[in-house]
């Protein structure tokens, strides 16, 4: 059992416990990771990354795409892409959540023969 005052964290990342009963000051160093979220929140120093096929535009979303809907992005976006934007975490490593961003008709004469 621990009581309230035994039980203290220092950075970092380093845990010092004394179990009541015992007299023994524990070090313990726990394993630590940072959460990645599903849809980045920041791309600094990146290239946007998108693949085009027969016309439509696929790009992972990311939250800078969402604030493209206007200061009040959180309610004017899309409901759904907004909520796994903020709620959502990755299965899997490199996982990432793509959407269809444009549709490009080319209107060109084709000549057939």
């Amino acid at each position: 059992m621990f009581a309230i005052p035994e039980f203290i964290a220092f950075p970092p990342n380093y845990i010092f416990v004394l179990p009541v009963g015992l007299g023994v000051l524990l070090n313990i160093l726990p394993s630590t990771f940072q959460i990645q979220p599903l849809v980045p929140v920041h791309q600094f120093d990146k290239l946007p990354s998108y693949y085009i096929f027969a016309g439509l535009v696929f790009v992972p979303l990311t939250q800078p795409y969402l604030h493209e809907y206007g200061e009040d992005w959180y309610n004017s976006s899309p409901r759904r892409l907004c909520e796994r934007a903020l709620r959502e975490l990755p299965k899997k490593a490199n996982q990432q959540l793509v959407i269809l961003s444009q549709v490009n008709i080319f209107l060109t004469p084709v000549k057939i023969l």
